[in-house]
């Protein structure tokens, strides 16, 4: 019983990653959590071999790097990273990580957030202010040119540049906050403008649904084949 219980557990651990999947299919940029890899724990007591046995979690929550679809939008504060790459991202925590997610909009200070409300950094790692404009373009390198609202000038002014990371070469996790951050106490790596960012573009989520759809059934199933065994475990027990 206590070795069903205990495979209760892993998939209970199993439908939340599932279930965090789906409430997120829709997010742009957003990265599939993967399940997590197990190992085994045998038990002795008092020098004794003991047949029980118990999976232990043996890594940290990863997340699936595969890129997910670019859909035009036409709307310039709608970007992208095309191929492998990172914005550089603030929460309201003050945290700062990595990000993939591109809907860009400006908060009541005229912040550059995304739809997370995640304030995005520049090559400094300091947050973008953007000025009244009326035309705004965002380069392959992340350099935001603006023509000033009123200006009769129609010469372009810089106004930021959006720090972005193509490689960060480092072993990447998820973070509580939703960020992605190096795994153990790994500095983030500074921002280096390698990564290729889209205007007018946004990428859909990576998550399947279909898969994560399927993958739900069959932790159903595993819960009822675990809760059959307990059942059968307890009459055994009560005919002893």
């Amino acid at each position: 019983i206590y070795v069903a219980l205990n495979a209760m557990q892993t998939l209970k651990t199993d439908m939340r990653i599932n279930a965090q999947n789906l409430a997120n299919v829709n997010v742009p940029g957003f990265r599939a959590d993967t399940q997590i890899s197990r190992g085994s724990t045998f038990l002795e007591a008092a020098e004794q071999l003991s047949t029980r046995v118990f999976q232990r979690q043996t890594t940290e929550t990863s997340f699936s790097e595969n890129s997910g679809t670019l859909t035009n939008t036409d709307q310039p504060l709608d970007l992208s990273i095309v191929g492998k790459g990172y914005f550089y991202v603030q929460t309201g925590n003050d945290e700062v990580g990595l990000s993939r997610r591109g809907d860009m909009q400006l908060n009541t200070e005229r912040l550059l957030v995304n739809g997370a409300g995640q304030r995005v950094l520049n090559v400094s790692l300091q947050p973008i202010n953007i000025p009244s404009y009326e035309d705004i373009v965002i380069n392959e390198l992340g350099e935001i040119f603006i023509n000033p609202a009123g200006s009769e000038e129609a010469e372009r002014i810089q106004v930021g540049t959006i720090g972005s990371i193509a490689n960060p070469n480092v072993s990447l996790i998820k973070a509580a906050s939703g960020v992605i951050k190096p795994s153990g106490d790994i500095d983030l790596p500074k921002p280096n403008q390698t990564a290729k960012i889209g205007q007018g573009q946004l990428e859909t989520s990576n998550v399947s649904s279909i898969g994560e759809l399927i993958n739900s059934l069959e932790n159903q199933r595993k819960i009822e084949m675990v809760t059959k065994f307990i059942k059968t475990a307890k009459e055994i027990d009560e005919s002893g």
